[in-house]
């Protein structure tokens, strides 16, 4: 067994993260699967492997299995098959981390087809130097994110010096060294080619004569004249070598020091050897026998391939020479001269000398018939040869491949031949038999014509061409001379079938296609006959006749308006008029706030649609037309005498479920029509409503509305079959963004509006930013002409939620220089700011990332901010956490550079034709949020189970990390009275150690990507994927994407997630201090300047600050020294208050109004208000300290994570809140809907009563969730999908009036 291939085998097993290894024909293994059987019995490391069989494509499993791994390798013999499936693929495979292993006897025929495909080719030649060459190989991959092939000849010569695993391991994760840097090993060689010469057994190198020549055109490349001098070894070149191919150098050459570094052995990319002073070089590419030598020859064996530096090579000819032989080991090529024997004649090229030499090719195959002497002959017979094709060494050394040329059958010679006399020298038959002397049996495949032998009758013959050419076999192409005479394309394909295949791929219309058009415009040679074209002129003149007649109906115009905040009102206003439009009618559309009263009495038809807002509300771009038309209402005015209308309301009959409260559905609509009609228009249709809760939504009776308006004006009878544009989602939004680019760049440079495209506002979510108006005063803007307040919400993304002093106050500064004075700290555990106007955006951004944080990532369709616990009395162990929190982020960040672009203007360069690649995301990204957290038992405050992702903590009987559980599934977003939204708790699906963390994470995440739902952004979450796919289906999924099984769970417990308030001192020593900051704003206020004394801690403050999910603030690693100073600013700022009910202090809320665009009543601003009146109620029961988590949020998205709370209120309307109970106190279980509308009044009537039976039936610990159940107000929800079961309270407890 090959001793070389044991090397590289261990090598690769011990480095790679991915090994696949290409198999022989069955029954036979490679030798390399034997040894990595062997090493994952002892190897303290295994990577995943995938073993290839013999017809199969290695470079598909390499993309599909290591795309986004840190290091893949792939290891094979020599074969034709593995070369070709290797280059067909090699644009992909270049940019990955990969080393290609391949191994081969005596021949590099294969292998020699990879070198243009791949950034970097070394060669190895003993078993030792191949070691040496994989470890350099290894290096430059990991370190470069290039693909590397290693080429090694399999001897059986003994590997002196193996390198440990421990070393391999510090190679491989070691910083660059800087360039020039050097190191001397224990016997004095030097670790690399030195500039100036080449020192122990190389050559340094004088002065020659100065000189140039240029070749003539008639010369060969062998005969190209070859000035000799070289300036100390590297002459004086015209033309410094590609900037491409000199960085590529520059890269291997630090690759290089590193590796002689850890190996302490040479390791040269051109080894020099024989006479000082030849007269003849010959550079070898092949296995040469040891110790040949010639008097006057030099030999320079080539390890790096690729990339050739010139200045290299013409470092190792010395002024002497006058002749230089490229040596190879090759029985065929597919062209005459190699890749190689061109790059060096190139380079010769470049030196300028007056002395000419000669350049030859010579291939050599068996090793064992080189010697001196036929060496020796050879190169004394062809001194001066010009020759027009390679030589060749050795007795058996073929002129080309040993084959055969096929026999060519009399129909087909007669079919060349009426080519050749058509044609004439233009005819070039690309797998002619003519080539196989050359390029061997390759030239032939796809086989020559038909096959058929000579005795087929031509009948048969003839039908099979006609069948080959019908079935697109043999695309026919028909060739217009006159075309050629006038400069054009002469051929044009006349292929049914080929142009039908093409069609149907084209009409597949992609996402990116949908942006711009349905059908693509080709060239009519393509895709139409003569026929086709006069159909279709014929078909334009019907159409345009058609239209005349329609216009010639004389329909009246119809306006369309609509009054929309979430855009399902306007798009079927846009639907309408396109279909409007599509019956030859004149129509126009607007919002309702666009027109004014005086304006629309001159109009004759109208269609109004409208949605429903808040508590029976028109939407924000209809009110100001509603107040105008109860204004003239009030006055007795009847404006409208000439108007006909028909009105579309849009509602949900369950959004408000009580009887009392039925009136408010579909109100707008309903109140529009009854005052259109009050104010004197004539209704042309009736009323249409459509209802949420309809088998299609508000399709059905939309479907029953529309076909009255075109009966009501006269087209109902046109026949139109309406091709619906399809809507641009989000996921086109991606896709065409350019890696989150779109026009964001743009639009900052746009001073006419203080806001962003639609389409970009999606798109700035991935870089931490939502738009946002101010709401308090939308109205009033409004009235005044003006756009709304337009500003932008910021958010940090602070893996783990820690951040130094001097990052705090670098976000207190940001605050007051460019947001509203406040920052927030979020659920998320990090920064938020409100109130930045579009002009302020870079600024901020280039302000946080100054301090070494960013925002990419904090918003988006990507893996959000990750989380973990603060427990600060834990220091050791959230030292651990944290920095696998941070591992995580990293490695689910996003990789676009457009973020540097556009906020730290940092220059695409090459502009579009270089290109971003997302490894993890794709250009589509994922299909929705995605969220992660790491929770360390028993507190429980990140609220682990609500992420999609969530990792808890398992400590051993040491109190060490040992790893985490996996929990996948959980989420909170709902959509009110859309009972196929609902939230979800995680499920725990194993264990798994600290280091595979980040692939778990990065697979459950990719699980998501693939599966997740594109369609409905409102069911797109991973909980939805997971009870889609059954989760038994979905980890199973997961664990082969990992290539190994997740071990099982381990026990744990919870028993709270509020956070723990006051001073507590860690296992170090240093002290930490938990604040009170209510809802996590941070602002100053009368008697409570909160900012500013926290401003002053930073100044002085030595330690971090830690930002929990709670929304408070762990000020940490306080040195005993600085506890009373700390203390003194504390209690100077009224930061140490802790006097507060347990209610309050388990309290939290979401920004809401005034700037959040989802929200729909109070939240942030409300909840404390709320909580004096609670709080008073539990103070009178004696439940001032009792912790009662209790939340709020002004939309149902669940930024605060409600539907965990014991008690909950989530905004429907201004006033008007969803009441939820049953929560668990540790985030165990989901609490459920008790009531669908409550104001203050009934909020307080209901809590009454119950918390005074809390607090007089309790049991011993009980918390109020737990007993809310126990006593039977509510049912407890046993997983999110039966979320709505039961809802409403039981039994007795189903009403409650109020008080």
């Amino acid at each position: 067994m090959s001793k070389s291939i044991a090397a590289v085998s261990r090598i690769a097993f011990l480095a790679s993260d991915v090994l696949v290894d290409s198999q022989p024909a069955y029954p036979a293994t490679s030798q390399f699967s034997r040894h990595f059987r062997s090493l994952a019995e002892t190897a303290g490391r295994r990577p995943l492997t995938f073993e290839v069989p013999v017809s199969g494509d290695p470079a598909s499993t390499i993309l599909r299995n290591g795309s986004t791994t840190s290091l893949v390798s792939f290891t094979a013999s020599a074969t034709s098959h593995t070369a070709v499936r290797l280059v067909l693929q090699a644009t992909d495979l270049s940019s990955l981390p990969l080393v290609l292993h391949i191994a081969v006897t005596d021949d590099l025929s294969d292998v020699i087809l990879l070198r243009s495909a791949v950034p970097f080719f070394l060669v190895s030649y003993t078993a030792q130097q191949a070691h040496d060459n994989a470890l350099l190989a290894f290096r430059l991959a990991r370190v470069e994110k290039k693909a590397v092939v290693h080429v090694f000849y399999e001897h059986n010569d003994d590997v002196s010096d193996v390198t440990t695993e421990g070393d391999i391991w510090r190679l491989l994760h070691s910083e660059k060294l800087a360039p020039g840097a050097s190191f001397s090993p224990e016997n004095g060689t030097n670790g690399h080619v030195e500039q100036a010469g080449v020192t122990n057994g190389n050559v340094h190198l004088t002065n020659g004569i100065n000189g140039s020549h240029s070749p003539g055109s008639t010369e060969s490349p062998t005969d190209a004249g070859i000035p000799n001098g070289v300036a100390n070894g590297f002459g004086d070149i015209a033309n410094a070598p590609p900037p491409v191919a000199a960085s590529l150098y520059e890269l291997y050459d630090a690759a290089l020091l590193s590796t002689v570094s850890c190996t302490r052995r040479t390791c040269r990319p051109l080894s020099f050897r024989g006479a000082d002073d030849p007269h003849t070089v010959a550079f070898v590419l092949g296995s040469l026998p040891h110790g040949l030598e010639l008097d006057g020859v030099a030999f320079v064996s080539i390890s790096l391939l690729t990339p050739l530096q010139p200045s290299k090579v013409l470092h190792v000819i010395p002024p002497s020479t006058s002749r230089v032989i490229l040596l190879e080991q090759l029985r065929r090529s597919n062209t005459k001269w190699t890749s190689l024997f061109l790059d060096i004649v190139n380079i010769l090229q470049e030196r300028q000398t007056s002395q000419r030499i000669l350049v030859q090719n010579i291939w050599f195959t068996d090793t064992e018939q080189i010697n001196a002497t036929s060496l020796f002959k050879l190169l004394n017979a062809t001194s001066n040869l010009r020759s027009t094709s390679p030589l060749q060494l050795g007795s058996d050394a073929p002129s080309g491949p040993l084959v055969t040329v096929p026999h060519v059958p009399k129909h087909e010679v007669s079919y060349t031949k009426i080519l050749s006399y058509i044609f004439g020298d233009h005819l070039e038959v690309s797998n002619s038999p003519s080539f196989v002397p050359t390029q061997g049996p390759i030239a032939t495949s796809p086989e020559f014509a038909l096959g058929r032998s000579e005795n087929t009758p031509a009948l048969d013959v003839l039908k099979e061409t006609k069948l080959a050419v019908d079935s697109g076999y043999w695309p026919l192409y028909r060739w217009d001379p006159v075309k050629e005479a006038r400069g054009q394309e002469p051929f044009t394909l006349d292929s049914d079938s080929v142009k039908n295949d093409l069609q149907q791929f084209l009409d597949r219309q992609n996402h990116l296609s949908q942006l711009v058009r349905s059908k693509p415009q080709l060239a009519t040679e393509l895709v139409s006959s003569l026929g086709e074209s006069v159909k279709e002129a014929r078909r334009k003149k019907a159409a345009e006749a058609y239209g005349d007649l329609l216009v010639a109906l004389d329909a009246p115009p119809l306006v369309i308006l609509y009054a929309s905040d979430g855009g399902t009102a306007e798009k079927y206003a846009k639907k309408l008029m396109n279909r409007a439009k599509a019956r030859g009618l004149s129509a126009s559309i607007g919002t309702m706030d666009s027109m004014s009263v005086e304006t629309l009495a001159n109009e004759e038809y109208v269609a109004f649609v409208t949605s429903t807002a808040g508590q029976g509300e028109p939407p924000q771009n209809g009110r100001t037309l509603f107040k105008a038309f109860n204004a003239a209402a009030g006055r007795g005015d009847r404006p409208f005498s000439k108007l006909r209308y028909a009105v579309f309301g849009l509602g949900d009959s369950h959004y408000w479920p009580r009887p009392e409260d039925a009136h408010f559905y579909n109100r707008p609509g309903k109140d529009l029509d009854s005052r259109l009609e009050q104010l004197g228009g004539e209704r042309f249709a009736p009323l249409g409503l459509g209802d949420d809760q309809d088998a299609d939504g508000p399709e059905t009776g939309y479907k029953v509305w529309e076909p009255l308006i075109w009966k009501a004006l006269g087209v109902d009878s046109i026949q139109v079959l309406e091709a619906e544009p399809d809507p641009i989602t989000n996921e086109h939004i991606k896709v065409a963004s350019g890696y989150l680019r779109g026009t964001i760049a743009e639009g900052l440079q746009d001073t006419s509006t203080g806001a962003l495209a639609p389409s970009d506002t999606q798109l700035t979510k991935f870089h931490g930013i939502y738009q946002q108006d101010d709401r308090d005063i939308r109205d009033e803007r409004q009235a005044q002409g003006a756009e709304p307040a337009y500003s932008f919400m910021i958010r940090v993304r602070m893996p783990g939620g820690v951040c130094t002093p001097k990052q705090w106050l670098q976000m207190d500064r940001i605050s007051d220089e460019h947001g509203n004075g406040t920052f927030k700290i979020t659920t998320r555990s990090t920064f938020q700011f409100h109130g930045v106007i579009k002009r302020h955006l870079k600024p901020t951004i280039q302000g946080i990332n100054k301090v070494l944080l960013d925002t990419l990532a904090a918003c988006g369709d990507v893996n959000r901010n990750v989380i973990c616990s603060a427990i600060p009395s834990k220091s050791k162990l959230h030292t651990r956490v944290y920095e696998f929190s941070k591992l995580v982020s990293n490695h689910l960040l996003p990789r676009t550079t457009a973020y540097h672009e556009i906020w730290l203007d940092n220059k695409l360069v090459a502009g579009e034709a270089v290109k971003d690649f997302e490894p993890l995301y794709g250009e589509f990204y994922l299909p929705r949020k995605f969220k992660v957290a790491v929770a360390v038992p028993p507190t429980n405050d990140v609220d682990i189970f609500a992420n999609d992702l969530g990792f808890i903590a398992i400590v051993d009987k040491n109190g060490e990390l040992a790893g985490f559980n996996v929990a996948v599934g959980g989420g909170m977003g709902v959509t009110h009275g859309n009972k196929k939204t609902y939230p979800r708790l995680a499920d725990v699906i194993g264990f798994c150690t600290v280091e595979q963390g980040p692939l778990v994470a990065e697979k459950v995440m990719l699980t998501q990507r693939d599966f997740g739902n594109r369609v409905d952004r409102k069911n797109a979450r991973l909980k939805y994927t997971i009870d889609r796919m059954g989760l038994d289906v979905f980890k199973a999924e997961v664990e082969s994407r990992l290539g190994y099984k997740l071990s099982p769970a381990r026990p744990f417990t919870f028993d709270r997630n509020v956070d723990d308030f006051g001073w507590t001192t860690g296992e170090d020593g240093k002290h930490h201090v938990t604040l009170f900051i209510e809802n996590g704003r941070v602002q100053d206020e009368p008697g409570q300047d909160f900012k500013k004394g926290l401003c002053e801690i930073a100044k002085i403050h030595k330690g971090n600050f830690r930002l929990t999910a709670n929304q408070h603030l762990v000020i940490s690693d306080i040195e005993t020294g600085d506890v009373p100073q700390i203390k003194r600013l504390l209690a100077e700022y009224k930061l140490d208050n802790l006097n507060f009910t347990g209610l309050r202090l388990s309290s939290s809320a979401c920004v809401a109004f005034p700037t959040c665009g989802l929200a729909m009543a109070e939240s942030e601003r409300y909840l404390p208000l709320l909580i004096d009146k609670v709080e008073k109620i539990c103070e009178e029961y004696g439940l001032r300290n009792d912790s009662i988590v209790m939340r709020m949020t002004g939309c149902p998205n669940g930024c605060a994570r409600p539907y965990l709370a014991e008690v909950a209120f989530v905004g429907k309307a201004p006033g008007s809140y969803l009441m939820l109970l049953g929560g668990g106190y540790y985030g165990q279980r989901l609490n459920k809907i008790y009531r669908e509308s409550v104001s203050e009044p009934e909020i307080l009537a209901i809590l009454r009563p119950m918390i005074k039976r809390y607090a007089l039936e309790r049991l011993e610990g009980e918390h109020f969730g737990d007993f809310v159940i126990r006593a039977g107000y509510i049912a407890p929800t046993m997983e999110g999908k039966n979320w709505y079961d039961r809802m409403g309270g039981e039994g007795k407890f189903r009403e409650v009036a109020a008080q």
